[in-house]
């Protein structure tokens, strides 16, 4: 060891050198102290080989240790990875949410986008369903008209937030379990009851 520098306190100096502080550091050590061997690990040691040693299990170890030192820095990357992706998702979250701010404000709240007469007639009904009290509406067309889209805009204007909007494709439930599906039923019961969910 350099000077009067003994391994407790080599450790402790390569452990301030920023590029050697991450590797592992074992001690070879006649000493069985347990104290002292708390010092080796406080200054940094990660294991410890007893004099005289074996070569073969001390290699072991170094294999060991080298490959937790690998597998640690990997999933330090994984993380640094895995946190930007966070930042970036969050961050188009919040413009997303903007957007769909400006969008409302701009189209009513509504969430159509459109300037033609066929979508000015669109927003007009909408808003005329809205001033009922009590309405149910049937949406038909062919697919991709935008059925969806008014349903939401009419759920939108009529709870405003107070209950989820909920999209079912009724095309993807087998006719004969639709009605169980839909409004639930009894265990060997022979018609179906209606369950109001609230």
């Amino acid at each position: 060891m350099p000077g009067n520098l003994n391994g407790i306190d080599t450790c402790r100096v390569l452990k301030q050198i920023p590029e050697i502080a991450p590797v592992p550091v074992i001690f070879i050590t006649v000493d069985k102290e347990s104290q002292t061997l708390i010092q080796a690990f406080e200054a940094g040691g990660v294991d410890y080989v007893n004099k005289p040693f074996c070569k073969d299990e001390l290699m072991a170890r170094i294999r060991t240790h080298v490959e937790l030192y690998r597998l640690r820095r990997e999933l330090e990357s994984k993380n640094r990875d895995l946190e930007e992706e966070i930042q970036r998702r969050e961050s188009a979250e919040i413009e997303r949410d903007l957007l769909s701010e400006q969008t409302s404000e701009q189209t009513g709240g509504s969430g159509l986008i459109g300037q033609s007469e066929q979508a000015k007639e669109l927003q007009e009904r909408i808003d005329n369903l809205l001033s009922y009290e009590k309405v149910t509406v049937l949406l038909y067309g062919e697919s991709g008209t935008g059925k969806e889209l008014v349903a939401k805009a009419i759920h939108q204007g009529r709870i405003k937030g107070k209950a989820p909007f909920v999209s079912l494709n009724c095309a993807a439930i087998p006719g004969e379990l639709a009605e169980s599906m839909l409004f639930g039923h009894l265990k060997g019961g022979s018609s179906i009851i209606p369950v109001e969910l609230t």
